[in-house]
């Protein structure tokens, strides 16, 4: 069975150290080049899948809002691309093996990918 670990929680919080443990104990983030890499503020990494992180990005703006909103995604699972995304969700996250994620945003991905992350894991 393949299991999915979802990392979020505020910037600056502990995150990419959480994504970094649960590398080290096995978890798939992706190839070293899939990988958000290191940056000023963020000089170890940030251990985020540069693929997964777009697709997050992305329904957040659907949802009218950016990585730094206050306020809960609340999709439109109606909109045609809400839609697309959420069906390319295992393909996403099973067929590439992506065993953990970081992302303090999840919230938006976790809520539209939430239904197959329990039916392909299963």
């Amino acid at each position: 069975m393949k299991k999915v670990v979802i990392i979020a929680g505020m910037h600056r919080s502990g995150t990419s150290v959480a994504a970094q443990l649960c590398q080290h104990m096995g978890a798939y983030l992706g190839e070293k080049a899939e990988l958000m890499g290191a940056a000023r503020d963020n000089p170890g990494g940030f251990f985020e899948n540069i693929e997964i992180t777009k697709t997050n990005d992305e329904i957040l703006r659907l949802c009218g809002r950016e990585w730094y909103s206050l306020t809960l995604a609340e999709p439109d699972y109606h909109h045609p691309q809400i839609r697309k995304i959420k069906s390319d969700c295992p393909k996403i996250t099973f067929e590439k093996r992506y065993g953990c994620h970081k992302r303090p945003t999840n919230i938006g991905i976790a809520s539209v990918m939430g239904e197959n992350f329990r039916w392909a894991g299963g």
